[in-house]
């Protein structure tokens, strides 16, 4: 019997200059307030303009770029208010998907110190951040409530450029490794109301932290 190969599957276009585009953003390659051309970025990535201008309105439509009718597409800039308004809801539904969970088992206690060790054992911003994603991600899954996971998925999307800028602190990467832990020891003791709070102090103390460190920014606009 002669085996079946699988078909590869091709993604569109449009949906690779996409995602090129916001990884450049989002890692601070396309830094706050630049201007997006899209003649020059159809020619660093070998692609025609269509695509780059597909990905541009996309991007404006989830708040990483802005557009200005006279003067095109910008890289949006970094804003307090924005880190204001999101911080809180995030910390709110991680805390909802903490209380509505089961029990965390040991073996996801175990992964989830194994990503905690993987993140304080980083040298690298963007890889510590691709750590605490992982993190909270596994943090929150067992909650089950696919809608309330995918919400905080796509407003940690438009935080993730903060995140960025927090991970390039090593003093703050400590730290967040260090509340994890304090987490996790609760988890592990059944202690959910204490978990909860210590939560909470995680991303309170990594917003304050943040507003500071942006604020002496000058790329930085409100306030």
């Amino acid at each position: 019997m002669q085996n079946s190969l699988s078909p590869i599957i091709r993604r569109p276009l449009r949906e690779d200059v996409h995602a090129a585009l916001r990884a450049h953003i989002v890692e601070g390659r396309l830094a706050p307030g630049r201007r997006l051309q899209d003649v020059q970025l159809a020619g660093q990535l070998g692609v025609s303009r269509t695509p780059i201008r597909e990905a541009l309105l996309r991007l404006a439509g989830e708040g990483l770029v802005e557009s200005d009718p006279n003067r095109g597409f910008f890289v949006a800039p970094l804003r307090r208010e924005e880190i204001h308004e999101i911080y809180p809801i995030v910390w709110v539904l991680e805390c909802l998907a903490l209380d509505s969970a089961t029990p965390l088992t040991p073996p996801q206690i175990k992964e989830l110190r194994q990503i905690n060790a993987e993140m304080a054992a980083a040298d690298d911003p963007l890889r510590c951040q691709e750590c605490d994603v992982r993190w909270h991600q596994a943090l929150v899954e067992p909650c089950g409530n696919r809608r309330l996971i995918d919400l905080l998925a796509s407003l940690k999307q438009i935080i993730r450029r903060y995140e960025c800028v927090y991970m390039l602190d090593p003093s703050l990467v400590r730290r967040s490794v260090r509340e994890h832990t304090e987490i996790l020891n609760a988890l592990a003791d059944k202690k959910t109301a204490l978990a909860r709070r210590l939560l909470e102090r995680n991303w309170r103390s990594g917003m304050d932290s943040l507003l500071d460190r942006l604020g002496k920014s000058e790329q930085v606009t409100g306030g």
